[in-house]
């Protein structure tokens, strides 16, 4: 999914899209979400105590074309960026 979401990031948001986690989580109602500070990054880790994004993916979604998930996608990277 990265080689996907990295091709989105250049192509409608000039890369800009920061780094976040991707997960597959229920949300009712919800085909995704976006959460742009869920995570911190632990000692140790390069940019320790900065704050990193979760775009998730309801797993619902494997019933989805392509298209459908990549729109989803794209909604939750514009909230993201």
């Amino acid at each position: 999914m990265g080689g996907l979401c990295d091709g989105l990031s250049r192509a409608l948001f000039k890369g800009r899209v920061p780094p976040c986690v991707w997960t597959f989580q229920r949300h009712k109602g919800a085909d995704g979400y976006c959460s742009p500070q869920r995570w911190e990054r632990r000692a140790g880790e390069a940019g320790k105590g900065k704050a990193i994004g979760e775009i998730a993916l309801n797993p619902s979604v494997e019933h989805s074309t392509l298209r459908e998930v990549a729109s989803t996608l794209v909604h939750e990277m514009a909230h993201a960026h």
